[in-house]
């Protein structure tokens, strides 16, 4: 449904979710924290992201890339454009300093190491 990823492996990742029904927390916290090593993975192709998982969870590996979880996946992407749901980015302030919506994404890390070494001002501006 997506001609463009924002989040390379993202849809690898949804389908584990998917296919580890009770357990899909483990699988989140998993990808949360090895989120550079899945972008870098999934940046050449999701068959890296799906290497990846298996080999973490092999009790997925034979839900993994199928049929019925790919339609479960499409259905509620689906359902999401259907029902207009806005895909919005977390507003983050740091002492009284709103970083900017782009950088709450991919340039977090960065972004908040250096607000947080600079400083704000009351004004809400980062010192140089």
């Amino acid at each position: 449904m997506v001609n463009e990823s924002l989040h390379p492996g993202s849809c690898a990742v949804s389908e584990a979710v998917l296919c580890a029904g009770e357990k899909s927390g483990d699988v989140l916290a998993w990808a949360f924290a090895r989120q550079p090593e899945l972008l870098a993975a999934g940046a050449h192709g999701q068959a890296g992201v799906y290497a990846r998982l298996k080999q973490e969870f092999p009790e997925l590996a034979s839900c993994l890339e199928q049929p019925v979880v790919r339609t479960r996946l499409n259905r509620s992407l689906r359902w999401v454009v259907s029902n207009s749901l806005p895909v919005l980015t977390p507003q983050l302030f740091v002492r009284n300093h709103k970083i900017p919506d782009e950088d709450t994404d991919l340039g977090l890390d960065f972004v908040l190491a250096r607000t947080l070494a600079n400083g704000a001002s009351a004004r809400g501006e980062v010192r140089p």
